[in-house]
């Protein structure tokens, strides 16, 4: 309670685990190809302040998505904003946080997602996000008919890195087609989030690059 109406970072990680003795060790999708089980930690911690909200396990074969909805129904999180990865992007877990009228989530799409193409999300993306120092990041925002806010971000350095990269490897696999370079291009760079609030663009971007610090608490954990 203490943590009501504060923004939180919600994620989660596998870890490996082979114990014959819990109920949490699981092989991953991961896990079936390096030969190991996992169990699955779900972490949330205040960006702010740094400290850690709650934390729970879950089989390491669970999907994303479904340790999400359950945790936060788990410690009744009611009010605040929700910054998660995509892998926790679903119907049901959106539906479940947006049954909770004070409870904002950020979460990025999936790069095949249609809400994208279908909004134009990857197109015209021209104002300069000012307030952010560190690289030059173009924006786009939009309402949708039903409370969902799309926003669109796109860094040239990124875009330029991911396209060299796309047609390096494509060039020495010999796999290199005009027509896919053409559908690929507008992804290079590219980041859209969904939102059901009306939020600056800075606000959302700066809540997900915190996102990252848990990742450096994971790795200390793997």
């Amino acid at each position: 309670n203490s943590f009501s109406g504060k923004d939180i970072v919600i994620d989660g990680m596998l870890k490996e685990c082979n114990s014959d003795t819990d109920t949490f060790s699981e092989f991953s999708r991961k896990g079936n190809k390096k030969g190991s089980k996992d169990l699955t930690l779900m972490y949330a911690y205040d960006p702010v302040s740094k400290e850690p909200v709650a934390v729970k396990p879950y089989p390491g074969n669970m999907l994303d998505l479904t340790s999400v909805e359950d945790f936060i129904s788990e410690f009744s999180v009611q009010s605040g904003l929700i910054v998660m990865d995509k892998g926790f992007y679903g119907p049901s877990a959106v539906k479940t946080i947006k049954s909770k009228k004070n409870l904002g989530y950020i979460i990025p799409l999936k790069q095949s997602s249609k809400k994208i193409t279908d909004n134009d999300m990857d197109k015209g993306i021209t104002s300069i996000l000012s307030e952010y120092k560190d690289a030059h990041i173009f924006w786009k925002k939009k309402k949708l008919d039903d409370e969902c806010y799309l926003y669109s971000f796109r860094n040239p350095k990124d875009a330029y890195d991911q396209e060299v990269g796309y047609l390096s490897r494509n060039r020495k696999k010999g796999t290199y087609s005009e027509e896919k370079y053409l559908d690929k291009q507008n992804e290079f760079g590219l980041i859209v989030f969904e939102s059901n609030k009306d939020l600056e663009p800075f606000a959302v971007f700066e809540a997900y690059s915190k996102r990252w610090e848990i990742e450096i608490m994971f790795n200390l954990y793997k």
